[in-house]
């Protein structure tokens, strides 16, 4: 993977100034203000990708930041545009989020420049969920890939959390960014879901991360389901397989199911997670799945799955696991979950 890293000449900052039709308790009145904190660029598999982080530096929630790039050539002139919402929905006051903006390389493209906008939000931004520890490993395809759980101490449930991961240098200058969905679409309150998030272009080195997460006010409980019968035994790529049905137990149909396998070491840690589509793929009340199959080489698969070309057909590859990590595997810990996916 080829990259170069080039930082954008020009920094061009259309503040709009708005005020809230309706502000929250303690900000009537208040001007909504947007700052960019500062942003690279690096082009890699004839993309350009331009990442950094803003922050709302008013007194009033803010949502829709939208960072907009132009982008020249040597003489300045205008040779193409892309534009990327900041991967926080809602910014409350100094509250801030990275972004990540992708396009084609343009021919003869030399520099950037970034332009902000935004709008006022009625509501403040969602609570953060917990982080538990996360692994980080090289998988055999050479990408940096880190797995962990996250758990819902919001007090109520949320849909569409997503994980976000900011790479810094030792100036605490953004390096990079990667955001990837939670393995379950809705999470209840106290309710733990693994992820999965592989970084497939750009710069690996770092000096410091932080994650993050983003998701919305959930309008429907999880579904009811159950898993059962799941045994372990080897999968074709050395890695650990679990097979097992999931049921569904609840009132009404459930639809786009897949089961998700968490691994856990000795202390409780995420060593690596999983997940399959189940057969049939929806699930009428009492309902259960045939023989669902989920391996160690099915994260894989699933990880690169549509994101990049050259890891096709590499399903029977053992995930970037570390020696003697089966064996860990086949004493630790492990639940079999399900999830609907809407």
């Amino acid at each position: 993977m080829n990259w170069r890293v080039m930082r954008g000449p020009l920094i061009l900052l259309l503040a709009l100034l708005v005020a809230l039709p309706s502000a929250p308790s303690g900000a009537e009145g208040a001007l909504a203000e947007v700052e960019l904190l500062g942003s690279s660029a690096f082009l890699s598999a004839g993309s350009i990708y331009v990442v950094g982080e803003v922050r709302n530096t008013g007194a009033a929630p803010v949502t829709l930041v939208r960072a907009v790039a132009t982008f020249r050539d040597a003489g300045n002139a205008v040779i193409g545009s892309a534009c990327s919402f900041a991967l926080h929905d809602i910014l409350g006051a100094g509250q801030v989020s990275p972004f990540l903006i992708e396009r084609t390389e343009p021919a003869g493209y030399a520099s950037y420049e970034l332009a902000l906008d935004w709008a006022p939000s009625i509501s403040g931004p969602m609570p953060q969920l917990t982080f538990g520890p996360a692994r980080h490993y090289v998988d055999s395809y050479g990408f940096h890939t880190w797995v962990g759980e996250v758990s819902n101490t919001t007090g109520f449930a949320v849909a569409s959390p997503e994980i976000v991961l900011t790479l810094y240098d030792a100036e605490g200058a953004v390096r990079n960014v990667e955001h990837e969905a939670l393995f379950h679409d809705v999470l209840a309150p106290g309710q733990k879901g693994p992820y999965q998030l592989v970084l497939f272009q750009g710069p690996t080195d770092y000096a410091s991360l932080s994650f993050s997460s983003d998701c919305r006010l959930s309008t429907t409980a999880p579904p009811t389901l159950r898993s059962l019968g799941v045994k372990q035994s080897v999968g074709p790529g050395g890695g650990p397989r679990f097979t097992g049905q999931i049921q569904n137990i609840g009132s009404s149909r459930v639809s786009r199911v897949r089961a998700v396998v968490t691994l856990y070491d000795a202390s409780g840690a995420v060593v690596n997670a999983s997940y399959d589509w189940t057969d049939p793929i929806s699930l009428d009340p009492g309902e259960a799945s045939g023989d669902d199959r989920l391996t160690n080489d099915h994260a894989h698969r699933h990880a690169h799955d549509d994101r990049n070309a050259h890891a096709d057909g590499h399903g029977n590859s053992d995930d970037g696991a570390v020696p003697g990590l089966l064996a860990a595997h086949r004493s630790a810990r492990r639940t079999l979950k399900a999830t609907d996916r809407y």
